[in-house]
C-alpha cells in the first residue's frame, strides 16, 4: 500500500507541475469556485446517484439508452458514475471545511469520470474534459489544508 501511495503522490506532483505552467485563474474566481464547490458537488452527487441508478436499472428510459440497452460499456459507465456520485456526497463536508481530503476526493472523482468517459468511447471528450477539470482542480488546491 505504501508503494501505491508513493505512486499516486508522484502522479499528483507531476500533474501539479504540469498545471502550474498554465495561466493562473484570478484570485476572485478561485475564491468563488472554492465557496460554491461543496454545494455543486453534493447536488451533482445526489442527481448523479439518481441518474446512474436510473440508467443501470431502467436502461430504456430514454432513446439514447434504448439504443445501447444491454451494452456492457453502458452498464460499467453507469456503475462508475454511481461510485463517483457517492464520493461527491462524501466529499461535501470535507470540501466545506476546506480539508485536503475533500480535494483528494475531487481528484479521484475526476479520475473515475475520465475512466467512465473512456469506457463509453469518448477519448477526445476525456482528454478535453480531463484537461479542464484537472486545471481547475489544481488551481484551487492551495485552498485546502
Amino acid at each position: 500500500m505504501k508503494n501505491l501511495n508513493k505512486s499516486v503522490s508522484g502522479i499528483v506532483a507531476s500533474m501539479e507541475d504540469f498545471f502550474k505552467k498554465a495561466p493562473a485563474l484570478p484570485v476572485g474566481v478561485k475564491d468563488f469556485i472554492v465557496r460554491v464547490a461543496p454545494y455543486l458537488v453534493v447536488l451533482g452527487g445526489i442527481f448523479g446517484i439518481l441518474g446512474g441508478l436510473s440508467n443501470l436499472f431502467m436502461p430504456q428510459s430514454t432513446f439514447a439508452t434504448a439504443v445501447i440497452n444491454n451494452s456492457l460499456a453502458f452498464k460499467l459507465s453507469a456503475l462508475l458514475n454511481i461510485v463517483a456520485s457517492v464520493l461527491m456526497v462524501v466529499a461535501f463536508p470535507k470540501l466545506k471545511a476546506r480539508k485536503v481530503e475533500g480535494w483528494q476526493l475531487l481528484f479521484w472523482i475526476e479520475v473515475i469520470n475520465l475512466i467512465s468517459i473512456i469506457v463509453f468511447g469518448g477519448i477526445i471528450s476525456a482528454i478535453i474534459g480531463g484537461l479542464i477539470g484537472f486545471y481547475i482542480l489544481f488551481q484551487v488546491k492551495s485552498y485546502y489544508h
